[in-house]
């Protein structure tokens, strides 16, 4: 059985975090007004999104995936968004 909290798609929001459960990281946009963009682009890649700070993202992908293929994605993730801002730089925290 398939529950609507089962599927970020089919709602248009990011499922809630696990009590417990840590961010794969947090990353500081340049430019404040597209944090937002960011987050959407993040959550339309099945990530968890949230603004933690004035321009800050905290991010985590929804799956699980083993271990160096999470930071391999997430950097492909934030460089394919980067290519439409290039002016905008995106740091780690």
């Amino acid at each position: 059985m398939i529950r609507a909290s089962d599927d970020p798609v089919t709602l248009g929001v990011t499922p809630p975090r696990p009590r417990g459960a840590s961010a794969a990281m947090q990353v500081r946009v340049s430019d404040p007004r597209l944090v937002f963009e960011l987050i959407a682009f993040l959550e339309r890649a099945e990530y968890r999104a949230l603004q933690v700070g004035p321009a800050v993202v905290e991010l985590d992908p929804v799956h699980d995936l083993g271990g160096g293929e999470v930071g391999l994605l997430t950097d492909l993730m934030l460089r394919a968004w980067n290519v439409r801002h290039p002016d905008v730089v995106l740091d780690r925290l």
